[in-house]
């Protein structure tokens, strides 16, 4: 049982030993009662009460070990017709690896006014999915990484924890066999960082749409292996946010994809990222 936990049942008992204690008379305690009780419930109630004040402490001593470094909020170079994008670049270096973050705004060329907010993360920066695998991720052909320790990252939970959709983007190389395969690929892939999302502290008591976008096998044809073909296997999560109804959520992602760098990947390279959100999902 975790120490907190712990400590609030202790609590909690010695506050029932102590309820008990004061609702029955002196005739319906024995002796040796009253001096269990006496001494019982303020134990559990002080040594509860130790166990929670340490687990504080210790949480409040721990701090993040994320290392951001970011560009300054700038203007993107391709633009909308109704928007203007304006975009930061970071990259967060966590106890477990690097990762790649594109952060996109998206106003109204009409109003001034915020339509949408994007965070574009590659876990890993430089990790792809093994050839023909949808559970594992690796850097170069001997060194497996885990996604979700990467969630674990204070900076990466913050930006997605504040959004109102998370699309888990699967992906298949132009090498990973006929198109009918890949797709299935795509889709396992994507499945599969639902499923490790899911289950991470990112999505904890919060009312995010967590979505699986299999997007299909890359067009552009690269040889096996190589760093080309190996970066159209990429691990990438969309989080979206849309603050009004200035745009809708397959027009968003409509400008996502030709705004996303090809530093997280070249989505408009996939066919499903091209198709409404409702054709993929």
């Amino acid at each position: 049982m975790h120490l907190s936990l712990l400590g609030v049942v202790l609590i909690l008992l010695g506050g029932a030993l102590g309820f008990v204690r004061l609702e029955l008379s002196p005739d319906e305690l024995g002796q040796l009662s009253r001096l269990v009780l006496d001494i019982a419930g303020p134990l559990n109630f002080a040594f509860g009460s130790v166990l929670v004040g340490q687990q504080i402490v210790q949480r409040r001593k721990t701090k993040s070990t994320d290392v951001v470094a970011a560009t300054e909020w700038r203007r993107h170079e391709l633009q909308t017709r109704r928007f203007t994008a304006d975009e930061k670049i970071e990259t967060v270096t966590t106890k477990s690896g690097t990762a790649f973050v594109q952060r996109l705004k998206l106003r109204s060329k009409e109003t001034g006014k915020t339509a949408a907010e994007f965070s574009v993360v590659k876990l890993y920066d430089g990790a792809f999915w093994k050839f023909g695998s949808a559970t594992e991720l690796c850097i170069g052909p001997r060194r497996p990484v885990r996604f979700d320790q990467e969630l674990e990252s204070d900076h990466i939970k913050s930006l997605l924890s504040n959004v109102k959709y998370i699309f888990c983007v699967g992906l298949a190389s132009s090498a990973e066999g006929s198109e009918n395969n890949s797709a299935g690929l795509s889709n396992l892939r994507a499945m599969r960082l639902v499923d490790w999302l899911r289950f991470s502290s990112v999505m904890r008591e919060r009312d995010i749409q967590l979505l699986a976008a299999p997007f299909g096998q890359a067009r552009t044809k690269m040889v096996k292996d190589s760093a080309e073909e190996r970066a159209q296997r990429t691990a990438i999560l969309l989080g979206i946010n849309i603050e009004n109804d200035l745009i809708s959520v397959n027009e968003a992602m409509g400008e996502l994809v030709r705004l996303t760098r090809i530093e997280a990947a070249r989505l408009d390279d996939y066919p499903g990222a091209l198709r409404p959100i409702s054709e993929i999902l």
